[in-house]
């Protein structure tokens, strides 16, 4: 079978993706209003519903995660992306027709059996691209994904006065169609290597993989501590600029700060693909950790509108454009037999980090909220320490694949 052109690839996939995102994130922003208008729950109903129906989903998935990528390794790639189309047409068509709560929770429950798609579709695009141009390739894929959430509930926002919430979900399940149609038209899957172990012997070699194999213990730890930093801040972003503004001007400043987040990852995240490919993706990853740990040093030192506003801002570019090296970095130096396996490993460290960060920003905002920008900034030090260590571990050993065997034997 001739090898397909990976720009071809990425077009296809990108415009899957892209399609797939826009519906997805409409359950996000509109689920409370559907909640209210639609199944007419009480406010305190809502609340209580919109958590849930957030939280289980994300409960199943990280159960599935390391499945999906083994299950794609061992039978077809294209089959379990294109599972996660169908799952959604599932759930949309659920949220047409329910009309009562339980019917509802259902729907959503389904959503948990559409997550791991990227990671196996990040693996595919890594094996058809060449190696100077992966990190190009998985950057674009990446910001396909804030570009789909900006653009989804922009969009979604007109059409309700005109089709209700119902026509919107509607109108989701024909564009995840033609999501899954492009995939099944346009793509093809890349040669496998024939799996002889058992599925719990190939679960095993994936995650002795992970621990054993430099680069990818370091790049899960990096991770895994990036995201903690992160997600001790965030979520307290519209508390600091509180301090300074009320009402209509609060908001604006809240959409400002937030809003251009995404079209900073989409702007940023291809440039660092394009100049980790030439320069490496472990340096383009450590220099967004030292940037995040200035920017949040200099948060804590600096009080003031201005400065909260100009930092916040500035703290948006090294925020969007350090997880794509990580992940170009697993993409190109996990061993080319077990990549989607060990990619799907990711949501682990990336999931529980994102867990542990507001729990951890809780406490320390008990004693006082500005220590939240020191705590922040000695996580991505320690990030940046591993981010060394992967650097070391890169240029020691620059073909992870021949250490594969020595993983495998163990």
């Amino acid at each position: 079978m001739p090898s397909q052109d990976w720009r071809r690839v990425l077009v296809v996939l990108t415009v899957a993706l892209l399609l797939e995102v826009v519906t997805f994130s409409h359950v996000g922003a509109f689920v409370p209003l559907y909640l209210e208008t639609e199944l007419q729950l009480t406010p305190a109903e809502v609340k209580l519903w919109t958590g849930l129906v957030a939280g289980m989903p994300l409960a199943i998935a990280l159960c599935l995660a390391p499945f999906w990528g083994v299950w794609a390794e061992r039978y077809s790639p294209k089959v379990i992306i294109v599972r996660a189309q169908v799952f959604e047409l599932i759930v949309y068509l659920g949220m047409v027709v329910a009309t009562t709560l339980p019917q509802f929770v259902v729907a959503a429950l389904l959503l948990g059996l559409t997550y791991g798609n990227i990671a196996v579709l990040m693996a595919v695009l890594a094996q058809v691209t060449p190696s100077h141009r992966v990190g190009f390739a998985i950057s674009i894929i990446q910001a396909a994904v804030p570009l789909g959430q900006s653009l989804g509930p922009l969009f979604g926002s007109f059409l309700i006065p005109v089709i209700g919430l119902r026509g919107l979900f509607t109108l989701d399940a024909v564009l995840v169609t033609i999501s899954a149609a492009v995939l099944i038209v346009g793509l093809r899957d890349p040669a496998r290597v024939k799996r002889e172990e058992s599925l719990a012997a190939h679960l095993r070699l994936t995650f002795r993989q992970a621990v054993r194999l430099p680069a990818m213990r370091w790049t899960f730890l990096t991770m895994f501590l990036m995201l903690i930093g992160m997600s001790a801040v965030q979520p307290y972003i519209p508390i600091f600029l509180g301090q300074y503004y009320e009402g209509d001007t609060l908001a604006r400043m809240i959409g400002l700060v937030l809003g251009s987040a995404g079209i900073t990852t989409v702007i940023v995240t291809p440039l660092v693909g394009f100049l980790g490919d030439r320069h490496g993706h472990d340096r383009f990853a450590l220099l967004g950790l030292g940037a995040m740990m200035v920017i949040h040093l200099l948060l804590f030192l600096f009080s003031g509108p201005l400065a909260l506003i100009t930092l916040l801002l500035i703290r948006n570019v090294p925020a969007s454009s350090t997880m794509s090296p990580l992940n170009a970095t697993l993409a190109i130096h996990a061993p080319a037999d077990n990549r989607a396996a060990l990619i799907s490993l990711a949501p682990f460290p990336r999931n529980t980090g994102m867990f542990l960060g507001p729990v951890l920003a809780a406490a320390v905002a008990t004693y006082d909220l500005r220590l939240l920008f020191p705590f922040a900034a000695l996580l991505f030090a320690t990030a940046s320490v591993a981010g060394l260590a992967l650097g070391r571990a890169l240029h020691r050993t620059p073909r992870i694949e021949a250490a594969a065997a020595g993983a495998r034997g163990g």
